[in-house]
């Protein structure tokens, strides 16, 4: 039983160090009354679009 919730316990430490990595921008997009995944969504989408075009993604916001 003792091994058993380790496993569990270890299972939950690595996907609460994941998200960890991104709270920020959960807790930004909760700020502005959004969630996470629209959050990252749009920010993926952007990529898309400034990656596929780039002359345009040079006129428009992109990193």
């Amino acid at each position: 039983m003792h091994r058993e919730m380790m496993q569990g316990i270890e299972k939950y430490r690595i996907s609460a160090e994941s998200f960890e990595q991104i709270k920020r921008f959960g807790d930004m997009g909760k700020a502005s009354g959004r969630q996470l995944e629209h959050v990252v969504y749009a920010h993926v989408n952007m990529e898309k679009r400034c990656g596929a075009n780039r002359p345009l993604g040079r006129t428009t916001s992109c990193p």
